[in-house]
């Protein structure tokens, strides 16, 4: 396994940090944004579904206050419809088991 070009046996583990990103990395937005733009009326209900959250912030760049509100929606009250990507946690349990230091980060 490579990662930055770098071969993971150069260092030892508990000498490695590691700073993760949080969005699109260890949680995806894709079904909080829906379910937000739903419940604001934004899109509707019967059309096919765009999970896909880049998309949607396409679609809103016209509507910049409408897309800060999906937004605050998705991030706060619906974060209970994110979902964690697929692999993240066998990720984290990796790095807790071989003492590899973890950060999220949020830029």
């Amino acid at each position: 396994m490579i990662v930055l070009g770098c071969h993971l046996n150069i260092l030892p583990y508990q000498d490695w940090v590691i700073g993760i990103d949080l969005t699109n990395t260890i949680i995806s937005y894709d079904e909080s944004i829906y379910t937000s733009a739903l419940s604001l009326g934004y899109i509707n209900p019967n059309a096919p579904s765009i999970r896909n959250h880049k998309r949607y912030h396409t679609a809103f760049a016209r509507w910049r206050l409408k897309w800060q509100k999906v937004q605050a929606l998705a991030y706060g009250k619906n974060i209970q419809d994110a979902a964690i990507i697929d692999g993240a946690l066998a990720f984290f349990a990796f790095c807790r088991e071989k003492t590899i230091q973890t950060y999220i980060v949020e830029p």
